[in-house]
């Protein structure tokens, strides 16, 4: 059973490569845009389980805060276990920036000025649980565009996905399913400069590494008829692969 603190767990991902991010993908700018959608749906997957009657917006700054520091501390355990440094100056920074008396930020700091140890390298167990929540600062700043964008919009767009479902209103849709599917909204209705096929892929392809069987084909109905109603794409769009030409267009 997923744990609200943590999110929707994932089915078995594709092969690792030594920097920890599946094998394979296209381009490094996909891989990024994928990694924010994933750490977004772990955040709206959280806020569905905070009560929210009395402020449509309660849970959302803390939820975020976790969803940053876990994301950051993820990301800096792994780079330094691959010897990966470049960019941990800026990571650490991020992170004392979230909280100046972060333990793990402050010994982070030390260990690169040379004035403390370096992390030890992290057991299989604690890798993994790195790796489910690492994520780059350009992968946050795109993960809480989606998040406060969901959150702010969240009834027009729960209604948008309403009107175009059959015999499913939103509340009894399954949890990770509906927020998939509020990201995609998003997206399609507010984020001109993502190509509708690239949201649709992205959505599905998401769908079937959290969702069940049937979240793929699901979103996919219904995102694809929300995209042919907002005229961009056409009456039989597809969701296909996308190469790298597909994702330039996204960034």
């Amino acid at each position: 059973m997923s744990d609200p603190a943590k999110g929707p767990e994932a089915k078995p991902s594709k092969p690792q490569g030594t920097n920890g991010r599946p094998t394979g993908r296209p381009s490094l700018e996909r891989n990024r845009r994928r990694r924010a959608r994933e750490l977004a749906l772990q955040a709206l997957f959280s806020l569905d389980h905070t009560p929210s009657a009395t402020a449509p917006h309660a849970g959302l700054g803390p939820t975020l805060y976790r969803m940053r520091e876990r994301a950051l501390v993820g990301e800096i355990e792994c780079r330094f276990a691959d010897a990966q440094m470049d960019e941990l100056p800026a990571l650490v920074e991020a992170l004392l920036l979230l909280d100046p008396k972060h333990e793990g930020g402050l010994e982070y700091a030390a260990a690169l000025a040379q004035k403390g140890p370096k992390p030890l390298p992290p057991s299989a167990d604690e890798r993994a649980e790195y790796e489910a929540v690492r994520g780059t600062l350009d992968e946050l700043t795109f993960m809480e565009t989606l998040v406060k964008g969901v959150a702010d919009h969240k009834d027009a767009i729960d209604k948008t996905i309403s009107e175009s479902s059959t015999n499913w209103k939103v509340p009894r849709m399954a949890i990770v399913d509906r927020n998939i599917l509020r990201v995609g909204v998003f997206e399609l209705e507010r984020l001109p400069d993502i190509p509708a096929r690239v949201t649709l892929n992205e959505a599905i392809e998401i769908a079937k590494r959290y969702g069940t069987g049937e979240s793929g084909a699901f979103i996919n109905g219904i995102l694809d008829k929300i995209a042919t109603q907002l005229g961009k794409v056409g009456k039989k769009a597809a969701a296909p692969e996308l190469d790298d030409e597909d994702e330039a267009e996204a960034s």
